[in-house]
């Protein structure tokens, strides 16, 4: 049971989930103050209006969520999202995950916080 949990577990970091081929790379998340700041990459030709950015740490069952984001096409931006709760010290895997209807693109990092 241990090494499945530790096989998927490698899975999940070196692979990231897509649904269809939405054109969004979500890059360097990290810790700042009471925030999870994400870079997140819009590489379609199109503008991707109102769309929402979750972070969950489900070591903690954390979850937070940014308010509407638009993502101007061929553009990065920097999304903070505010924590409600007080994470203890240490490195969690946080899953980010930007949703639009229809669009959808999933990663896992690893966030310090401390």
């Amino acid at each position: 049971m241990k090494r499945t949990a530790v096989f998927v577990l490698a899975f999940l970091l070196c692979a990231s989930v897509v649904i269809a081929d939405s054109g969004i790379s979500i890059g360097k998340a990290e810790h700042m103050d009471e925030r999870i700041r994400v870079d997140i990459t819009n590489s379609n030709d199109f503008d991707i209006d109102n769309a929402r950015v979750r972070a969950y740490i489900p070591e903690l069952g954390i979850m937070t969520q940014s308010s509407a984001v638009d993502l101007d096409d061929d553009n990065t931006i920097s999304a903070a999202l505010n924590l409600l709760e007080e994470v203890p010290e240490g490195e969690y895997l946080v899953r980010i995950s930007v949703k639009k209807a229809g669009i959808r693109r999933v990663v896992y990092r690893y966030v310090y916080f401390g």
